[in-house]
Formats: C-alpha cells, sequence, structure tokens
C-alpha cells in the first residue's frame, strides 16, 4: 500500500499551534492515509487532508463525527479551533485535529468482532439520522477507464435505490477505520468519505469488508455480518442488495486504484485484480429476483 507523503511542516506546527493550541511538540506520523496524513502531537492527532478537498466539505465530515460522537461513544469528535470552527487552512490542505485514541486494528475474520461491528454500525446510522446533510456536493473521487466495468443493470438499480429513503453515512466502514482494545472495538475513525445514501449501502458495504469476503473468496462472513446488522435492529439486506452495492463499491476502488496505477506496489495491482474478478463474479451467482 503507497501511503501519502504529506510533511509535517513548520508551517502546519505554527498553524495548529495558533488555531488549537497543538503544543510544539515532536510529530510521529501515525499509520496509514492514501490521501491523508495523521500526525500524533503530545495526545493528540493532527490530520492533513488531501488539497482537492474544499474546507466546506471537510467541515461537514467533521461536524459528522461530532454529531454521532454525543450518541456513540466510540465516534471520535473532533476539536474545534479556537474560532469554532473545525477546519483551518494549512500548507493548502484542510487541517483538522482530534483525541489520540489508544488501540490496535480489530482482529480478522474474528466472528465476535464482526458482530461488534455489525452492532456498532446499527447505532452510528441511527445517531446519523437527523444528521445535516452538506452544504455543497461532495467532491467526487477521481475515476480511470472502467469500460470492462460497464452494467447499466447496476447503474439503474443504484439510480432507483437513490431516490428512496437516503441519509449521511460514514462513508468506509471497515476494519482500518476502527481500533480495538482487548478484542472490543473502542473507536471509530476517519469521516473524510463521508456520503449521503441509503443505510443498506453502508450495511452491504461494511458486509463485505468485514466478511473478509475478497480473501476468502465467500460470503457467508458477510451474512453473518448482516444477520447481526438485521439483529441489533437495522434495516434487513436481501442478497440482491448485498451484492450490487458491494459491487459498486468495488467499482469505484477499481476505477479509483486505475488514476493511480503508476504509483501502486505489487500488492496492490494483486489486490485490484482480486476485486476486478470479485465485481464480475458476484453478478454471475445468482440473486434473488437478480440475473
Amino acid at each position: 500500500m503507497v501511503y501519502a507523503e504529506i510533511p509535517y511542516t513548520a508551517a502546519v506546527r505554527e498553524a495548529v499551534g495558533a488555531a488549537f493550541g497543538v503544543p510544539d511538540e515532536p510529530a510521529v506520523r501515525l499509520h496509514g492515509g492514501e490521501e491523508s496524513a495523521a500526525y500524533r502531537v503530545a495526545d493528540l492527532v493532527v490530520r492533513l487532508g488531501p488539497s482537492w478537498r474544499s474546507d466546506a466539505e471537510m467541515a461537514w465530515f467533521a461536524r459528522l463525527a461530532a454529531h454521532a460522537s454525543a450518541a456513540v461513544p466510540e465516534v471520535i469528535a473532533p476539536l474545534p479551533a479556537r474560532s469554532g470552527d473545525y477546519v483551518i487552512r494549512a500548507a493548502q490542505r484542510p487541517v483538522t485535529v482530534w483525541p489520540f485514541a489508544a488501540g490496535t486494528w480489530p482482529g480478522k475474520y474474528d466472528a465476535g468482532v464482526r458482530q461488534q461491528a455489525a452492532e456498532l454500525l446499527v447505532r452510528v446510522h441511527a445517531a446519523l439520522a437527523d444528521a445535516p446533510g452538506p452544504v455543497e456536493p461532495v467532491t467526487a473521487m477521481p475515476q480511470g477507464l472502467g469500460e470492462d466495468l460497464a452494467d447499466p443493470w447496476l447503474d439503474a438499480w443504484l439510480a432507483e435505490r437513490a431516490q428512496g429513503k437516503v441519509q449521511p453515512l460514514h462513508g468506509d466502514f471497515y476494519r482500518g477505520n476502527t481500533l480495538a482494545v482487548g478484542g472490543r472495538i473502542t473507536a471509530l475513525l476517519d469521516w473524510d468519505d463521508a456520503v449521503v445514501g441509503p443505510v443498506e449501502r453502508e450495511a452491504a458495504e461494511g458486509a463485505w469488508e468485514w466478511g473478509g469476503c475478497l480473501d476468502t473468496g465467500v460470503v457467508d462472513g458477510a451474512q453473518e455480518f448482516l444477520a447481526a446488522y438485521a439483529a441489533a435492529g437495522g434495516p434487513i439486506v436481501d442478497d440482491l442488495t448485498f451484492r450490487q452495492y458491494a459491487r459498486a463499491r468495488m467499482r469505484g476502488e477499481i476505477l479509483l486504484a486505475r488514476t493511480r496505477w503508476n504509483e501502486l506496489d505489487a500488492d496492490d495491482r494483486s489486490y485490484h485484480e482480486r476485486q476486478v474478478a470479485a465485481y464480475h463474479a458476484l453478478k454471475s451467482q445468482p440473486t434473488p429476483g437478480g440475473r
């Protein structure tokens, strides 16, 4: 995985010190970040976002986290600047500051953790049900060529579902955006991909990720996730809905990867090829009411 190279410069240090009171202490780069970079400074985390994100959309992401955190303790809320704003601009990038949360990624393929994640997602969706939408459209991710991924039926299906009940969503609910301590999920991070859509969309995307479907080649884990999601009070997500949203998510990631092909390492390219294969395989497998 190739992570963003965004330095914590003297200009950034000065800006976050003045705006948020971040101490002038050593900054340690935290793991991850394909478009953003996070640095721990004392007990705070300074996140440097992509330059192409507007302050308005970054502020919406931060407000969503703050809104959800009032009802969901696992959600880490951002810290406001002295001005009251959540976002400042430094080194041509949107910058936010958050409390540091200790922990490690949850166990992979752990059925107990998978159930925790499903239950957490239900609570997050409930908390966001009355959250305000963005003040301006969220910038779309760049896309590469995708003639081999064309699927008019999927496009029509997605357009129809978008006309139903929608609300703000976290947008990237997967293991890498959570932390666990002692086998319990304790933190949900990174709201920079928040969107507005049906909750079934995020439940399906989460099921694919937490179910480990791309690695295992089967959807058993995803079905366990969706069963736990429904048992915790979320809507039932049928098999067709799961497969359609999972395929749509993969297609978006595939197209984004193709814009960065020269930056990808061997592992990234292998992951890309497995996604392409899974995208087509999910359509070819029988689905209730599908074709």
